[in-house]
């Protein structure tokens, strides 16, 4: 007797996965410039979470996505730039998205701060 069953995938479980996983690093919408290593000038970020930032760019076709990129922000709190390493994971016609890699314990602190400090006067993303 042939089986019967059927096999379901359930994209409703991979999407579930997804979206918890965006809580844990949420994303606040906040301006602030980057400078991006071999990029002339500072770039302007329009958001920024734990795990990375997007970061608006003329030419951001000139990058291919899991290329390492090295930055420096200029957070709207610190007097100091916050140097980082991190991947491209994602281009759009306006820009980059990039997760942070091996970022240092003290530029996390920064940025949770930034983070900490604004998440109330700014939309969550």
């Amino acid at each position: 007797m042939p089986d019967t069953t059927e096999t379901w995938i359930d994209f409703r479980s991979k999407f579930i996965e997804v979206v918890e996983e965006r809580r844990k690093a949420p994303r606040i919408e906040l301006h602030f410039p980057v400078r991006i290593e071999g990029v002339e000038g500072p770039q302007p970020a329009t958001n920024l979470s734990m795990g990375g930032a997007f970061v608006e760019l003329e030419h951001a076709s000139a990058f291919k996505e899991g290329q390492a990129i090295r930055l420096t922000m200029s957070l709207p709190n610190e007097s100091e730039p916050v140097k980082a390493k991190a991947e491209v994971i994602h281009i759009q016609g306006t820009g980059i998205g990039f997760k942070f890699v091996d970022l240092e314990p003290m530029a996390q602190h920064l940025v949770q701060l930034c983070i900490d400090n604004f998440k109330d006067t700014v939309p969550l993303k």
